[in-house]
């Protein structure tokens, strides 16, 4: 044999015991490497960024208060047709799945929300910043999702800087936070907007607090522009639809005229409309592009969510102007709400069964939504936190298809109307990617219902609600109780003049009517006319000593007259039925705060958590309560828990980062950082801190 291939040969056999390890080191290298990447891969990313967007300016900010709904704000009353370039900052929160855009220079909305597994936009990404006069300051632009709070209309932060902050969460998940302090009703709201790292869909979930002694108005829609197409179907299951002034149509037929209001061409009629949907007890909404195959939906838990609108402009030359008005290129756009009420009610819908709420002092509400895209389904049937389903049933056939929204290994099961199995099928569902299965069956028994992970996704069952939707009888509105309603509705949204004029007739006649006296004292307390306010609730007491609202309000008004006692006497009597014992308490700890018995103050303000757990105020109290008597770990805790409910809050803010007052105002981004140091102030001299509110 050749001496050369003797050498190759038995120097092979020496080396390959080493080749075969190098072999498996680089097998088990390119394992970790893939291991690695999908491990990024599926880690989600938050980044901060400038980008450039062509802006049509606002300016000319009115010099004169507008005294009445939105003072203390002004409005701005120049617009403009020419552009500028101008740099935003944004926040891009991303998954595998969906890219999601904020603009916390511009109320904190999110502009974008792109499909990233097919390359489509869920809402309206309007490629212009264009300020038109719409909003209740006037400057508003269109497109993405805007959050609203306290009054109707568009909120006075829509367009102006709001504070924001991100996250990588421990669930592997990211946030990002927006906020603002509602100067009109004095309330703070918080947005967490959250990106999970394994799921097809994102959330908002919102804190609103109303840190004030009185009642304010109630009021919440998210706002969400979608892009308005010939093919666009609105998914809103209900049976009637719900006006401003509370009056009611059928949905979604319009048998007079022959449309399907649903369908967005066929609302070629009258004017722009607004449809708030109801009747049905399905928590889902949405919107859906035949043509495209694709679609976007909104769920949430119906206690949390119960307002369903969808908002078009004229499809004349009426709505047209728009487009013009409020983009470039973009084209026409409509928009898609979720409320915490079934209508944004006017003063006409009070003279309906959609009347104003009140925001009652201390109170915190929470909630959250989910917001996500769908494919492939070729329509809609049904949705949940699983996916959206389609289904079409005959001759013995069924075929079922869901765009899903989570990683599912599980058994899809079919059922008849008497609960029996037709059929089962083991399913292995990814993220986004759409599913379709067919089953046959006897004719004679029909599917009813499908359950998957032990929960009905889709079932025949009749959803339809019995609710009234109009009033039974006619009601008298000049009554004593008529007028109270009217001026109580109109309190709620703080059209004043008119809520005393109403309170004042429905007590000429009858004096002695028990919710008007106590309303009367409302609004007089409102105009700090702390003597008026202090007569009418006694009166009110007089016929009802136990009645918690004349209690409260009598509590109110004699703290400010300095009848310490007579305070105390009201608030504890208020605090003996539900409905203001926690603000009752929450007012005695502060009395007794100011009085520097600490202990005390602390033990109510525990009092004030027991049936209102994120009652800030009364937290604020016990954090200052254990400060003030050197309890630091206590007051450390507390802070903590603050800052868990509120991660903007101003005390925990201010006492976290004093004396450097640079280092907060770091912190604070909204469009009048004054008011931050100003609220601040205000609270530290109401009970008597004056040290700490120079």
């Amino acid at each position: 044999m050749n001496k050369s291939i003797i050498y190759i040969y038995s120097t092979m056999n020496t080396i390959q015991p080493y080749w075969r390890s190098l072999k498996k080191l680089i097998a088990l290298t390119f394992c970790l490497l893939c291991i690695l990447g999908l491990k990024a891969q599926n880690t989600p990313q938050i980044m901060e960024i400038e980008e450039e967007y062509a802006t049509y300016p606002f300016s000319d900010p009115d010099p004169i208060p507008v005294f009445g709904k939105i003072y203390p704000y002004f409005r701005f009353d120049g617009y403009t047709t020419r552009s500028i370039k101008k740099k935003y900052k944004i926040i891009n929160l991303e998954n595998d799945y969906l890219k999601i855009k904020i603009f916390p220079e511009i109320g904190g909305k999110i502009w974008s929300v792109v499909d990233k597994t097919c390359g489509k936009e869920m809402f309206y990404d309007n490629k212009v910043v264009k300020f038109r006069d719409i909003s209740l300051r006037g400057p508003w632009t269109s497109g993405g999702i805007e959050f609203n709070y306290g009054v109707i209309g568009h909120d006075p932060a829509c367009s102006f800087p709001v504070n924001y902050r991100t996250a990588q969460n421990p669930d592997g998940s990211v946030s990002c936070w927006i906020s603002n302090f509602d100067l009109i009703t004095r309330t703070r709201w918080t947005v967490e907007i959250n990106l999970p790292k394994d799921k097809g869909w994102f959330t908002t979930s919102s804190f609103w607090h109303n840190s004030n002694s009185g009642s304010q108005p109630y009021y919440n829609w998210v706002n969400t522009g979608i892009k308005a197409t010939e093919d666009l179907e609105l998914i809103y299951p209900g049976t009637y639809s719900i006006g401003h002034g509370g009056e009611t149509i059928p949905w979604p037929m319009d048998e007079e005229r022959g449309k399907n209001l649903s369908r967005w061409t066929e609302n070629d009629f009258g004017g722009s409309k607004s449809y708030h949907v109801a009747g049905t007890y399905e928590p889902y909404f949405g919107a859906y592009w035949t043509s495209e195959n694709f679609g976007m939906m909104h769920v949430t838990d119906r206690d949390e969510k119960v307002g369903k609108k969808f908002f078009t402009w004229a499809l004349s030359d009426e709505g047209s102007i728009w487009e013009e008005l409020l983009t470039d290129t973009n084209g026409q756009y409509l928009e898609v709400q979720s409320g915490r009420l079934f209508n944004q009610n006017d003063a006409h819908s009070s003279r309906t069964p959609y009347k104003q709420v009140y925001f009652t002092p201390y109170s915190t509400d929470v909630w959250t939504e989910y917001w996500f895209p769908f494919k492939g389904t070729s329509g809609v049937t049904d949705a949940s936190l699983y996916g959206v389903i389609n289904i079409n049933e005959g001759n013995g056939v069924l075929d079922f298809v869901i765009s899903p929204l989570v990683q599912i290994n599980d058994t899809l099961k079919f059922y008849d109307a008497e609960g029996e199995i037709l059929s089962s099928q083991p399913i292995s569902l990814s993220v986004a990617r759409t599913f379709s299965t067919s089953i046959r069956f006897p004719v004679e028994r029909s599917v009813y219902k499908i359950t998957l992970c032990n929960r009905t996704i889709w079932s025949k069952e009749n959803k339809t609600l019995d609710r009234p939707n109009s009033e039974t009888d006619n009601f008298d509105y000049n009554t004593a109780y008529g007028k109270y309603i009217l001026g109580r509705d109109y309190s709620g949204m703080r059209l004043y003049d008119q809520a005393e004029r109403q309170i004042k007739e429905s007590l000429e006649l009858d004096p002695n009517y028990i919710p008007s006296l106590v309303e009367m004292s409302r609004l007089c307390y409102r105009r700090m006319n702390y003597d008026s306010a202090y007569f009418f609730a006694r009166k009110a007491l007089s016929f009802d000593t136990y009645h918690p609202d004349a209690n409260f309000e009598y509590g109110r008004s004699a703290k400010q007259l300095g009848k310490i006692f007579d305070s105390l006497d009201g608030f504890e009597i208020a605090a003996i039925t539900t409905p203001m014992r926690s603000a009752a308490y929450t007012e005695i700890s502060k009395i007794y705060f100011i009085t520097k018995e600490y202990d005390k103050s602390e033990e109510y303000a525990q009092k004030s958590l027991i049936n209102n757990s994120l009652n800030i105020e009364g937290l604020q109290l016990l954090y200052l309560c254990y400060r003030q008597q050197n309890n630091l770990p206590k007051s450390d805790e507390i802070a903590e828990r603050i800052k868990t409910i509120d991660p903007f809050n101003l005390l925990i803010l201010f006492e976290s980062t004093a004396p450097n007052t640079h280092l907060f105002l770091e912190n604070i981004h909204t469009e009048m950082p004054v008011q931050s140091f100003l609220e601040l102030a205000i609270w530290y001299y109401s009970l008597g801190m004056e040290k700490e509110c120079r």
